[in-house]
């Protein structure tokens, strides 16, 4: 075989096994250490000051017996707190917003991290029905483990949780635990969101459709 022959025969083996390990390398945890490093490293965009009730909305939860509480609950709540003179930045958290709840039958239907704070924030609904209505749920970064454990379990099915608000394609059945929050009314969402009630902070975990039958 001519020189130039086997030079091009070996350039196109060497691209096609570069391919091929691509596409195995591209699939595996080590690289993507720069997406899991949200979850634990992430350095917010924004200093406390300037986000609203950050105070408030970084707490650790209680360790107290959670209300079940489902996602039609929630959606019915009414405002407790008006724009004016008694719901300000700095409105520390009071009344329901102490309460710690659970939501044991819910499907994780969109995701982003806001860089503002690094948070992650979580569209859940009550069904798996893609225009169905949702609430927010936020995991700030004092969870970390349980933000890396969920991030590891979406990018396990394909998802990836990062700066863009992404659609779940088929939405994950979930089930939260966390303190129930009121933020403002400024766009924060996907057009499906229209309640002001969060569950902010948040631990979230995906269920095997299993357990959430024996939930039903």
């Amino acid at each position: 075989m001519p020189i130039l022959e086997r030079f091009v025969a070996k350039i196109n083996s060497i691209i096609g096994l570069s391919s091929v390990l691509f596409c195995i390398f591209s699939s595996q945890p080590f690289l993507a250490a720069r997406v899991l490093d949200y979850a634990c490293s992430c350095e917010p965009e924004v200093s406390p000051k300037g986000e609203f009730r950050y105070e408030s909305k970084h707490v650790r939860l209680p360790k107290t017996p959670a209300e079940e509480i489902t996602i039609e609950q929630i959606t019915d709540w009414i405002p407790q707190y008006f724009p004016g003179e008694t719901f300000s930045p700095e409105t520390p958290r009071q009344d329901r917003e102490l309460r710690l709840f659970h939501i044991s039958h819910a499907f994780l239907q969109a995701a982003w991290i806001n860089r503002r704070d690094c948070d992650f924030h979580l569209e859940i609904s009550p069904n798996e029905k893609k225009d169905s209505f949702r609430i927010i749920v936020e995991m700030t970064k004092e969870y970390c483990s349980e933000r890396k454990e969920l991030q590891s379990q979406m990018a396990a099915k394909g998802f990836i949780l990062d700066e863009k608000l992404r659609e779940v394609e088929q939405p994950l059945p979930v089930e939260v635990v966390g303190l129930a929050f009121q933020d403002n009314a400024e766009p924060r969402a996907s057009s499906k969101v229209n309640s002001l009630w969060e569950i902010h902070p948040a631990i979230v975990k995906i269920v095997s459709p299993r357990e959430l039958q024996k939930i039903k």
